[in-house]
């Protein structure tokens, strides 16, 4: 009887390195992808869940109001009148400079619609 482990069932950490280096930098690889998305997955759902129906601002655009207040964008572009789709990246500041019209007037727009939409889903829901 030998007192040495017996090396012929176990495989050592080294062995399998050097037999499969491509399966574990592979898996390594995979991995670490899913944990990038599972983080950005838990801080999307984090900030959203403490910023719904923000306070609007000079600041924001529309694609953020539309997240805040769960509303279609295209539906509040056509609330300050533009197009669906156009000025995707424009702040609120931005649409009221080249509508002419003030901040506070954009902000009502958005308000209005945003009541008329959940009005609209309230009375689809009864």
């Amino acid at each position: 009887m030998s007192l040495e482990p017996d090396r012929g069932l176990r495989v050592g950490v080294g062995d399998f390195w050097r037999r499969h280096r491509v399966l574990l930098v592979g898996f390594a690889f995979a991995l670490l992808v899913t944990l990038f998305f599972a983080v950005r997955l838990v801080v999307h759902a984090v900030y959203w869940s403490q910023h719904r129906d923000a306070e609007l601002a000079e600041w924001m655009t529309i694609g953020y109001v539309a997240q805040s207040y769960n509303i279609e964008r295209d539906d509040l572009a056509r609330a300050v009148g533009l197009e669906p789709g156009s000025g995707r990246r424009l702040t609120l500041a931005e649409i009221a400079r080249r509508t002419g019209q003030s901040v506070d007037e954009i902000e009502t727009a958005l308000l209005s619609a945003i009541q008329a939409e959940r009005a609209k889903d309230t009375a689809g829901q009864q």
